[in-house]
């Protein structure tokens, strides 16, 4: 995480998960960073997940539930078009669709997708870091879970009892273990400053939302 440290103010080993606190002027609160082994050559698939709280647990009332639920249905993730010169494009989590034969009450909302369509900064580093994946989601699991059920069940529960609002952008990227330090240190960079980006982007929509709530 060295090559971080003029975004970070500390992080820590914990495990597998290295835990960040970012400078004062990010978008975020936390920085998680989990890798993964992918092959015996030591390619590594890593995972950075960007907390972004809108209401923390002490701060939740009952009336924030209607929030959560209208928050629920903007989640999104980063996909591609086009064949030689592909274009990045956020379009709805097509996880939604799935969750929305178990809650009725989901229904599909755009505005974060096109408020993250619409930002040319974001769109270039988003071509730039080339990730093998990137969602915005709500924060909706407690632990993981093994299976298919259980997540559906989960987030289910969760939806219908939500103790906090707070979006986690997901960005996973795999590094070669052929990759140089100077590209490592940029593509690191490269990552972060995406994150805060859409973290930015999360935090205006909902203290929007927040704002013009009764």
């Amino acid at each position: 995480m060295r090559f971080l440290d003029k975004h970070l103010k500390e992080w820590v080993v914990q495990g597998d998960a290295i835990l960040a606190r970012p400078v004062e002027t990010a978008n975020f609160t936390e920085l998680i960073v989990i890798p993964r082994q992918i092959s015996i050559t030591g390619e590594k698939v890593w995972r950075f997940s960007f907390n972004v709280p809108i209401i923390q647990p002490e701060n939740m009332k009952k009336e924030h539930k209607k929030l959560y639920q209208h928050f629920k249905n903007m989640e999104c993730q980063l996909d591609w078009k086009g064949f030689l010169r592909r274009t990045p494009v956020f379009k709805i989590d097509p996880l939604l669709q799935a969750l929305s034969k178990h809650i009725p009450s989901i229904q599909e909302n755009d505005q974060i997708a096109a408020m993250l369509n619409s930002d040319t900064e974001i769109l270039n580093f988003a071509k730039r870091v080339r990730p093998e994946e990137l969602r915005v989601s709500l924060f909706s699991l407690h632990a993981p879970v093994q299976t298919e059920d259980e997540y559906l069940k989960t987030v289910r529960q969760f939806y219908n009892r939500p103790d906090r609002i707070a979006w986690v952008i997901m960005i996973e990227k795999n590094f070669s273990a052929i990759m140089g330090n100077k590209r490592y240190e940029r593509t690191l960079d490269e990552i972060f400053i995406l994150g805060n980006l859409m973290a930015r982007i999360t935090k205006d929509i909902s203290h929007r939302k927040l704002a013009s709530s009764p």
